[in-house]
């Protein structure tokens, strides 16, 4: 019989030799619901329905709310940003100060 470590680096070997392998014929495109608040995620992720590896994913910047791809993405207490937005942090954090001291 077989212990979990076995198993586990078997599993794991055989993933890896598939994500290589595989040329993502099925693709999917998922805009999941928050599981905290319920609410839609600004957030596309493209992933292969079959190895299950993320192929891209595209959100919006939290500030300027211009579209993001995945490798321009900056995040900030939380939120994504995009490059150009984190420069300017300042900004993004005294317009987020007084957004809530606004709703207070």
């Amino acid at each position: 019989m077989k212990t979990n470590k076995e198993l586990t680096k078997e599993y794991e070997k055989k993933l890896k030799i598939l994500k290589e392998k595989c040329k993502h014929p099925m693709v999917k495109e998922i805009n999941e619901r928050c599981a905290a608040t319920g609410k839609w995620i600004d957030c596309y992720i493209k992933k292969c329905n079959i190895c299950e590896t993320i192929l891209s994913k595209k959100t919006w910047c939290a500030d300027c709310h211009k579209e993001i791809h995945d490798d321009e993405i900056m995040k900030i207490w939380g939120f994504e940003i995009c490059p150009d937005c984190y420069k300017n942090k300042d900004t993004f954090y005294e317009r987020l100060s007084a957004r809530k001291t606004k709703d207070l």
